[in-house]
């Protein structure tokens, strides 16, 4: 079995992403941001992907329905955080650069 370091998948996936997009005609705003919804759905959230579990283990939720809250209000401020992305994004920029300093610091 051959085992590729992260670095170079990254690479790989900067060059194809690269080579694409002169063999593809530039997407609209809307499919960029669906593109980007979906990578940080299935690469920015895997950061917090025990969070229902976390939640559950401190008493946040209990039932079906207790789930069911805690994804809609997780779900409603990861579309908060887009938003702001969005209508905001050199006040996000230096909010992010902020939290992960602190977070990372």
């Amino acid at each position: 079995m051959i085992r590729i370091s992260a670095p170079l998948t990254f690479l790989i996936v900067g060059l194809a992403a690269a080579i694409g997009h002169f063999f593809f005609p530039p997407l609209s705003i809307t499919a960029q941001i669906v593109v980007l919804g979906a990578a940080v759905a299935v690469l920015g959230l895997p950061h917090g992907a025990v969070d229902a579990y976390i939640a559950e283990r401190n008493g946040l939720w209990r039932s079906m329905g207790g789930l069911a809250v805690f994804a809609g209000v997780y779900a409603l401020i990861a579309l908060t955080v887009i938003g702001a992305w969005i209508i905001l994004p050199v006040l996000s920029l230096i909010a992010f650069l902020v939290i992960s300093a602190w977070h990372f610091g």
